[in-house]
């Protein structure tokens, strides 16, 4: 499970960096820019999702606290 949230936590910060510097490059060069582009939101879909989804089974199933952790950092 820490390779998994490591890795998703990764390919956030990942999106959040590229997905605007491919957007310029679609805007001013145009293609294939904008193709690979128009993936980041299909993508950012799935891993918002599978995050929720992973918060709720560490709240529900494993009941370790993870969730609260996330609302509340630093405690």
């Amino acid at each position: 499970m820490r390779i998994a949230a490591r890795g998703s936590h990764g390919l956030f910060y990942l999106l959040l960096l590229a997905t605007p510097i491919v957007g310029l490059l679609a805007f001013y060069i145009d293609d294939p820019w904008g193709d690979i582009h128009s993936l980041s939101k299909p993508v950012f879909i799935v891993l918002i999702s599978v995050h929720a989804l992973a918060a709720l089974f560490h709240q529900y199933s494993l009941r370790d606290g993870t969730l609260k952790r996330m609302l509340s950092p630093g405690r």
